[in-house]
């Protein structure tokens, strides 16, 4: 399946040496070019990983023309999510949204697209044998400027079997 990722998850995945599972776990990565244009704004630690993700398997995708059909559904977005919703839209076969934030989210199953987050990839990857505990990566990704409350992190934990 095709993943089609805002800015933030990547972030969040990079920060703990973990943005190699959507490599692993899905045939292809893309973005828009403003998911680009913040990526490489970024100057922590996490700017290695991007980097090397974009060299190695994240696909940056052309501009589309606004789709006026979904603009309702995504005006009050920001300019990172609401692109990658409309990539998503444009799509002529199902791919899944990665995304956290929750407006964005909301809007994405308006117009009946499947979305994920920084802790389902995780889920997932757990559930497949690639990583072996999810609490403990979303306590790093905390603990590294990515808030999760505890309360999602001791859900995500009984959900990973935890």
């Amino acid at each position: 399946m095709i993943l089609i990722a805002d800015t933030g998850p990547l972030i969040a995945l990079a920060k703990i040496k973990h943005l190699d599972l959507l490599h692993v776990l899905y045939e292809q990565v893309r973005i828009p070019a403003i998911v680009y244009k913040e990526l490489m704004a970024k100057i922590g630690v996490e700017s290695r990983e991007i980097d090397k993700a974009l060299n190695e398997f994240i696909l940056i995708s052309k501009e589309i023309p606004v789709i006026k059909k979904i603009e309702p559904a995504i005006q009050n977005l920001g300019q990172g999510e609401r692109k990658v919703i409309e990539l998503a839209y444009a799509f002529d076969k199902p791919v899944l949204l990665l995304m956290d934030d929750k407006l964005g989210r909301e809007a994405a199953k308006q117009l009946s697209l499947n979305v994920t987050g920084s802790i389902g990839i995780l889920l997932k990857a757990k559930k497949e044998g690639k990583i072996s505990n999810v609490t403990d990566l979303l306590r790093l990704m905390r603990k590294n400027g990515y808030w999760f409350s505890d309360e999602i992190i001791h859900e995500a934990g009984k959900i990973a079997g935890e």
